[in-house]
């Protein structure tokens, strides 16, 4: 794979676009009929739009604004990708980098919007922060600059954020307990510019290691929410957003399974669990977020290889060495791995060429936080 850098749109220069405003120009793009200028447009990336595209006439503007304009450049042209930033973000100038894949290359850019809080969750480009300073929730796009208010709750432990796609709704789930105490544990959820106030969950139905799991921040897939823990356990605790029920589902097992590593990744739509079978080999499964259900995708074996990884060993440290998936940067083809040991070096490794590309971010990899980010144009109307 190769690895190249850009801007935050993947160009050198923005877009210059003339036409809508009285001289005719050589294109006469007055011309152009709604449907080639709408198709036109869908091929820029979400802030082109937003910065330049939306600003040339009425025209262009009222097209883009449209729910068919948003909902066709979500599914077709938006720009999935790894967000990763810095936890000391506040410190540095630019701290924020995005990761994708374009034409087989790993593309890397500046995250231009600077986080005003804590990133909680990710969803269709939307981004669920903490403002600490107001101790409030916010939605967030990067990419249009549109901020929305989430009602307020107490002290929550963890909060996250899910799309519905059948009611089309964006909604936030909290959890909250007092001082570790299971019986207080309560989730609450609220659907986002509709309601003012928070309902509960029924957890009645789950075991005591499934109320456990939701202290931990939740995995987001879709229109679904998994907790999960990395060691020994034996379910995986999803909730529906769109039925807004919470179900407990058992996690495959096999040999040794209870003591090998787990490692839970979001593919956007579905829930991978990637255990452990040495230092540099693991099973890949996926999980059927409706269902529950478990299908083992491949096997990723680099102990022939891992003598490529011998530079990023910490010295003679004589903790193990090892690989731990980070996330997925293209599903299923391309998955982000880091090692055990201190570095400042991802490894980018390809499925289905079998290439593995390394990404150095500067600083120790312990120092950044990785979700799964789209650029796009979702927002809550």
């Amino acid at each position: 794979m190769a690895k190249r850098e850009g801007n935050s749109s993947g160009r050198n220069r923005p877009y210059y676009f003339r036409g809508c405003k009285g001289k005719k120009s050589s294109t006469n793009i007055d011309s152009l009929s709604d449907e080639l200028v709408f198709d036109i447009l869908l091929n820029l990336p979400a802030e082109d739009i937003c910065e330049n595209a939306m600003l040339v006439c009425r025209r262009w503007s009222h097209m883009i604004r449209t729910h068919d304009f948003v909902k066709e450049h979500i599914l077709h042209h938006s720009i999935p990708g790894l967000l990763i930033l810095d936890y000391n973000r506040e410190k540095k100038k630019n701290p924020s980098i995005f990761v994708s894949m374009r034409q087989g290359q790993i593309e890397v850019s500046e995250f231009n919007y600077k986080m005003r809080g804590n990133i909680l969750a990710c969803c269709n480009g939307l981004i669920l922060e903490f403002y600490i300073s107001k101790h409030a929730l916010v939605i967030t796009n990067p990419a249009t600059k549109q901020h929305f208010d989430v009602p307020r709750f107490g002290h929550p432990n963890c909060s996250s954020m899910a799309y519905s796609a059948v009611s089309m709704k964006y909604k936030v789930v909290l959890t909250y307990h007092q001082g570790g105490d299971v019986s207080t544990l309560r989730c609450v959820i609220a659907t986002v510019g509709v309601d003012k106030s928070w309902r509960d969950v029924c957890l009645q139905h789950l075991s005591f290691e499934a109320k456990n799991y939701l202290y931990m921040n939740p995995i987001t897939t879709g229109g679904f929410l998994h907790w999960t823990r990395r060691h020994t356990h034996t379910s995986v605790v999803t909730l529906n957003v769109e039925t807004e029920t919470i179900t407990q589902y058992p996690v495959p097992q096999g040999q040794d399974y209870d003591r090998r590593y787990k490692y839970y990744l979001s593919t956007g739509k579905s829930l991978s669990l990637f255990i452990s079978n040495g230092g540099f080999s693991m099973e890949v499964w996926e999980m059927k977020s409706d269902t529950g259900e478990w299908s083992e995708m491949c096997t990723i074996d680099l102990e022939s290889r891992k003598n490529e990884f011998d530079k990023l060993r910490c010295g003679k440290s004589p903790t193990l060495f090892y690989l731990a998936p980070t996330s997925w940067l293209k599903y299923p083809e391309v998955v982000v791995l880091r090692v055990s040991h201190p570095s400042c070096v991802l490894i980018a490794y390809n499925l289905t060429t079998d290439e593995i590309d390394f990404l150095n971010l500067g600083s120790n990899c312990n120092n950044y936080e990785f979700e799964l980010h789209t650029k796009t144009l979702a927002w809550l109307n």
